[in-house]
């Protein structure tokens, strides 16, 4: 399956504290979805946990 993508507009200081957050490797994609599952984790949102990490690349999770 091909993944589509999409842009966002976000301002130069969110993506730079992303660069800050990301670690070696990980895609704009795969920061803000870490950061989504973790939110989730933290929230006990255990619905939206499970969504998420089917998203997760498994060398993330």
């Amino acid at each position: 399956m091909s993944m589509v993508y999409t842009t966002i507009r976000i301002d130069s200081e969110l993506r730079d504290e992303l660069k800050k957050i990301g670690r070696k490797g990980e895609t704009y994609s795969d920061v803000i979805k870490r950061l989504i599952r973790e939110a989730s984790i933290a929230s006990g949102n255990t619905d939206e946990r499970t969504r998420i990490s089917a998203l997760m690349p498994s060398d993330l999770g």
